[in-house]
């Protein structure tokens, strides 16, 4: 994800980094789709994708089992020059998702938890579900984790909704290697400190612009993500910025 050529969230690049950075951009592009079309196909084992900085920008597939035969099955479909790896997880996306709804269906449990339900979803990457709510209570994690049945599967991150340190603006925008904006596609910001919310969540219009008022001054995790007809939510790229007030 970059602003623009030679900037990636408004950090100029060097030649080098930005060749490294439209590289795995590309790499990204031309694997995603299949490898989130090999994953409907198999729901049952299917843990979601992420972009692994770690590895270089690689793709990190994921799958609750049955590691080899789905790498030879991928390797099939993919260019030999193709940058990913597979990971094995222990929660599907699938279960993750309907703990998440099932969840955010339950909100009158929450509010009468003394626990307001404030956003929730799922970390592909960690390979959990997380719920937002505020609660002055130490415990009230734990007891939710315990009403769901969920140990292991669920993270509840709790807070009080105003933010008292100083607060900015951000502008994101998301463009293809080739510099066309991306369109039609959601921002979601992750605050490093849980407080930091503003407006959390914008949709990319014509220009590929996500803009964002009123958000805590701290280091935010911008994802980007597709909604697809089926109902998925994919995560397709994401990148780490610091908001100054």
């Amino acid at each position: 994800m970059s602003v623009a050529r030679g900037l990636r969230l408004g950090i100029p690049l060097t030649e080098p980094e930005l060749a490294q950075l439209e590289g795995q951009q590309q790499n990204a592009l031309d694997i995603v789709p299949i490898l989130n079309a090999y994953g409907a196909d198999h729901r049952d084992e299917w843990a979601g994708l992420y972009i692994d900085d770690a590895a270089g920008g690689a793709i990190a597939v994921q799958f609750t089992g049955h590691l080899d035969d789905h790498m030879l099955a991928i390797a099939n479909l993919l260019p030999p020059d193709a940058q990913w790896h597979v990971r094995q997880v222990r929660w599907s996306l699938r279960d993750l998702q309907a703990l998440a709804e099932r969840i955010k269906a339950d909100q009158a449990f929450l509010k009468a938890a003394g626990a307001p339900y404030y956003g929730g979803g799922v970390d592909d990457r960690a390979n959990i579900a997380i719920l937002r709510v505020q609660s002055d209570d130490p415990s009230i994690g734990d007891k939710i984790i315990e009403h769901y049945d969920a140990v292991g599967r669920l993270e509840v991150r709790v807070f009080e909704p105003d933010w008292s340190g100083p607060r900015g603006d951000l502008v994101a925008t998301i463009v293809w290697p080739d510099g066309r904006p991306v369109e039609d596609v959601d921002c979601q910001l992750v605050p490093d400190e849980p407080k930091a919310w503003g407006e959390d969540i914008r949709a990319t219009g014509d220009e590929g612009v996500c803009p964002f008022k009123n958000v805590g001054a701290t280091g935010i995790l911008v994802q980007i993500i597709r909604d697809e007809p089926d109902g998925r939510r994919l995560l397709i790229g994401e990148g780490r910025v610091r908001v100054k007030a």
